[in-house]
């Protein structure tokens, strides 16, 4: 485990460069569970995120990604699903 001071600006370049290139990157605070998880095997970013930092997390990464809340995507691969399935019956 590598700890990051996130006050610190040349800690966070460091885990900005690291977190892009890492096979498994996992984002703790001070209390106990898990902020968020990145890894290779998986197309998607989980983070729990208040209004705020989602919108400095949109602006930072400039389009390059869709950021959306969670139950978005599940209903979006939900329907995604039941259209699948009304197509085959």
């Amino acid at each position: 485990m590598i700890e990051v001071d996130p006050t610190d600006p040349a800690l966070m370049d460091a885990l900005r460069v690291y977190a892009a290139w890492s096979i498994c990157v996992e984002i703790h605070g001070d209390g106990p569970g898990l902020l968020a998880s990145m890894d290779d095997s998986g197309r998607s970013i989980c983070a729990e995120l208040t209004v705020t930092e989602a919108q400095d997390w949109r602006s930072s990464v400039n389009g390059c990604v869709a950021i959306e809340p969670l139950e978005d995507t599940h209903r979006r691969r939900r329907q995604s699903r039941w259209r699948l399935w009304r197509r085959r019956q």
